[in-house]
C-alpha cells in the first residue's frame, strides 16, 4: 500500500503522448470519454488488465480485501492511465459487484457467513458505500478524488504496518 501511495507522488506522462504511442498497437484498447465539457483519452492492454484483475480477484477472495478496490483503482490510474479517477472508481465498483456476487455465493456454499453480522452491516454498507460514496465522488473534482485516494492508501499502509508490529 505504501508503494502504491509513493507511486502517486511521481508525475504521470502526458496522456496525449501515451495515446499516440498506443494508437497503432493491435493489443491495446483506446478509449475516448466525454465527462461534462472535457474529453479524456486513454489506452490499455486487455491482457495486462486481465492478469491484474485475476491477481487482485484472487487476493480479494483469499484475504477479503474489500473487492480489491484499494488495489484496482490505483492500478487503473497508475498503470492504465485512466484520466479522471471517477472512471477508475466507477469501473472498479462494477468489477467489485461481479466479484462480490461470485465470492458471496462461494462463501455461502462453504458455510463461511455469519448471518447475524450480515444483516447488521448491510444497511450501513448500502447507504454509505452505495449511495453516499457515489454521490460524494460525483461532486468532487478529479484532483480531490486522487488526493483522498492517496491519503486512504497512506492510512491503510501505515495501519497494516502498525497491526503487524503490535
Amino acid at each position: 500500500m505504501l508503494l502504491i501511495f509513493s507511486m502517486f507522488l511521481f508525475k504521470k506522462s502526458p496522456p496525449s503522448r501515451l495515446l499516440k504511442e498506443n494508437q497503432n498497437q493491435p493489443n491495446k484498447i483506446v478509449r475516448e470519454v466525454k465527462i461534462g465539457k472535457k474529453t479524456f483519452q486513454y489506452a490499455f492492454s486487455p491482457y495486462v488488465a486481465l492478469l491484474i484483475a485475476f491477481t487482485v480477484g484472487t487476493l480479494s477472495g483469499f484475504f477479503g480485501i474489500g473487492g480489491g478496490g484499494s488495489l484496482m483503482v490505483p492500478a487503473m490510474i497508475l498503470l492504465f492511465r485512466f484520466p479522471p479517477p471517477h472512471i477508475a472508481t466507477a469501473t472498479s465498483m462494477f468489477m467489485i459487484l461481479s466479484l462480490s456476487i461470485v465470492s458471496s455465493v462461494t462463501h455461502i456454499a462453504l458455510g463461511h457467513i455469519e448471518w447475524m453480522y450480515v444483516w447488521a452491516f448491510i444497511p450501513g454498507a448500502l447507504l454509505g458505500g452505495g449511495i453516499l460514496g457515489a454521490k460524494m465522488n460525483q461532486k468532487m473534482s478529479s484532483k480531490a478524488v486522487e488526493i483522498l485516494l492517496r491519503l486512504v492508501l497512506l492510512f491503510i499502509g501505515l495501519r497494516l504496518i502498525w497491526q503487524g508490529l503490535f
